[in-house]
């Protein structure tokens, strides 16, 4: 292997050689760039690679899959490590992930237990500066912002500008939802000092549909794009991203917050629109074909958003599609571009679908396969948003259904008989959430 030698204090950092001198100094990560910067002590020239380093990962992503995979299953929850790898991936590279399926198949009670296992603890109502995780029960009607966290108080005491002792909140906005209102004051306030140091922050919307996300989420719709420079400033911090809280007062979100939401479908929720749908993975639930006994377990140390970032997150210089699943991918991409279909993916579906399956293939294949992970990818991303009547949905349901089943697309395969099934008895409409 080639070594490029750069002659400055700062090194963009990918790989060291182990027979590369030793240098003290300081690892950081830029969001800005999506990279590690070593500054070190002295300028000196300094053997490095700038390949992509799977050997310096195999000691982490092995042991922090397999804790994972112990966590969950230890809790009830029977899944593979191709599985957790699955949930990480969409929960670090997506804003939202939505978690669709039909009462009791777990899907509140994974993302608890998705939190506890990265060690982060719930809000309970107090102004806990070390809550990480927030579970807020969505409820018929809801229609703006104003319903989700809170709204301005018409009468606020006149002290209100003053510094209040620890604890005592600002009462300038009253909270719809205490939870959700304390997680979004820490974060104005904490947004500058917030680092991939530190854990992530799960919020989960529980029942997201009951009302439509499109309204009360529609602030932060804005915010999904994770991976675009122009969010980040110049220190990495998430300059644009921010919600207005009142006319006057606008909070900025923390650059670690991730959505998980929870879906059902029957006649008491609403659809999920297409511009949602275009920013979200879905990742549909069984009922489970082996239930687990339960232990209590102890909640693990938090783990850093940089060590989710560096696992599962977008692909760093040097990283590549694999090449053992590009013919079938152009397949798929042909299939919604032909003449019968013309119903072409947006940049934004393609750059998540190849971003996951890089982010997969840092991982060894008794893991999980490039296959599998194009698998999921299509099934999470792209299968949603097909929804329509006529022969140009007919035909590329069918065109996909052949990819599927010709490369061994099996969960892939799998959904699209069944919205073909779906189409049968529902007078040719074809849709991902059948009901």
């Amino acid at each position: 292997m080639q070594n490029n030698y750069a002659k400055t204090s700062k090194l963009t950092l990918v790989e060291i050689n182990d027979d590369a001198a030793c240098s003290s100094g300081k690892l950081t990560y830029k969001t800005t760039g999506k990279k590690y910067i070593l500054e070190t002590t002295r300028a000196e020239s300094q053997p490095i690679s700038t390949s992509a380093s799977k050997k310096t990962n195999d000691y982490i992503c092995a042991d922090f899959v397999t804790k994972t995979m112990q966590f969950l299953r230890n809790s009830g929850r029977s899944v593979s490590k191709a599985d957790v790898i699955n949930y990480c991936i969409c929960i670090t590279q997506g804003f939202i992930t939505t978690l669709a399926g039909a009462p009791g198949t777990g899907k509140t009670t994974l993302c608890r237990l998705l939190a506890k296992a990265m060690g982060l603890r719930e809000e309970t109502g107090d102004y806990n500066e070390n809550a990480r995780y927030a579970e807020i029960s969505v409820e018929r009607g809801w229609t703006s912002l104003k319903d989700f966290i809170g709204y301005p108080n018409p009468f606020p005491s006149a002290d209100n500008n003053k510094k209040k002792d620890k604890g005592n909140q600002d009462d300038a906005i009253i909270a719809s939802n205490i939870d959700a209102c304390n997680a979004f004051r820490r974060m104005n306030s904490k947004w500058q000092d917030e680092t991939p140091d530190a854990p992530p922050y799960l919020m989960l919307l529980d029942e997201a549909n009951l009302s439509p996300i499109e309204y009360y989420w529609a602030q932060f719709l804005r915010n999904c794009q994770l991976d675009d420079d122009e969010e980040s400033g110049e220190d990495g911090s998430a300059a644009k991203r921010k919600i207005n809280i009142s006319p006057k007062d606008a909070w900025r979100i923390s650059p670690n917050l991730r959505f998980l939401a929870t879906v059902n479908f029957d006649h008491t929720t609403e659809e999920l629109s297409p511009r949602f749908l275009d920013r979200s993975w879905v990742i549909t639930l069984k009922s489970p074909e082996e239930i687990l006994p339960r232990n209590k377990q102890p909640l693990p140390e938090p783990v850093p958003l940089r060590e989710l970032q560096e696992l599962f997150g977008f692909p760093v210089e040097g990283e590549k599609f694999p090449a053992a699943v590009k013919s079938i991918w152009t397949q798929i991409q042909d299939a919604f571009r032909d003449d019968n279909v013309k119903m072409p993916l947006s940049p934004r579906n393609i750059i998540a679908v190849e971003n996951y399956c890089i982010a997969a293939s840092r991982f060894r294949e008794d893991e999980i396969t490039p296959k599998k992970a194009l698998d999921f990818a299509v099934l999470q991303k792209i299968l949603p948003i097909i929804s329509g009547y006529g022969d140009r949905c007919e035909t590329l349901i069918q065109k996909l259904t052949d990819i599927a089943k010709t490369n061994g697309l099996d969960c892939t395969h799998e959904k699209l008989e069944e919205m073909s099934a779906g189409a049968a008895a529902n007078s040719g409409f074809y849709q991902f959430f059948v009901r």
